[in-house]
């Protein structure tokens, strides 16, 4: 499955454009409006992630998020699961322990069709996740299926309790995860360059065994190279 987003540019943006190629976001899901949850999506923020923020309450996103954040309503909200894109991390943090065990059961149901995403945290203590494993175990899923998750979560030697205090936790481990590789950018048209330009673009394509680079406003595109409120780390 192929997932696509549009976005109207012009020629001014070609330099912004260019920029945000080099610099590759990685894509992430978060399930959870609550107190974790936005203190996340404000450091999410200034970090290089691409974020959707998922709640099936509609009400519950701010007026005003990162630029890098998209808000979506899904009910039930498992089901956004399907749509992520690849290789996403997710993090679980919903309302209520019913709505993670499915979305926790939905991310386990993608790796074991897809294999496809890259990280999955469910937000509790060691005790919750006790009580997951053996609900998720009477699914269907085997005990190496299970170890892909990660719960609790956050580096360890963060003892504090803070929503901002385990989002930092928690972004440091998501930081951890290897990131995509940059794409490259290549012309597809060389009608706007002068004969003089045309021979720089050449005499540089040699040089870099092949490989084209952007040079000037021309047509371009990018490939690729390769129930309870659940809301702190000591939740039961």
């Amino acid at each position: 499955m192929v997932h696509l987003r549009y976005e109207r540019l012009a020629a001014s943006d070609a330099r912004s454009v260019e920029q945000r190629l080099h610099n590759e976001a990685a894509p992430l899901a978060l399930f959870g409006g609550g107190h974790v949850g936005k203190a996340l999506v404000t450091l999410l923020g200034t970090l290089p992630f691409d974020v959707t923020w998922i709640d099936s309450r509609d009400e519950i996103f701010p007026d005003r998020v990162p630029d890098n954040v998209t808000c979506e309503h899904s009910d039930p909200v498992h089901a956004a699961v399907a749509d992520l894109a690849p290789h996403s991390r997710v993090l679980v943090m919903s309302f209520s322990h019913a709505e993670d065990l499915d979305i926790v059961a939905a991310c386990l149901k993608r790796l074991r069709e897809r294999g496809d995403l890259r990280y999955v945290g469910l937000i509790g203590s060691k005790t919750k996740w006790a009580t997951f494993r053996h609900r998720l175990e009477e699914r269907g899923f085997r005990k190496q299926e299970l170890a892909q998750v990660t719960c609790p979560i956050g580096i360890p030697g963060i003892a504090g309790k803070q929503p901002e205090v385990i989002a930092v936790a928690v972004a440091a481990q998501l930081l951890q995860a290897p990131f995509p590789e940059p794409r490259r950018l290549y012309t597809l048209s060389s009608t706007s360059r002068s004969g003089a330009e045309q021979a720089r673009l050449s005499s540089a394509q040699s040089a870099r065994g092949g490989e084209q680079v952007l040079r000037g406003h021309e047509t371009w595109k990018a490939t690729s190279s390769t129930g309870p409120t659940c809301c702190c780390a000591g939740c039961t």
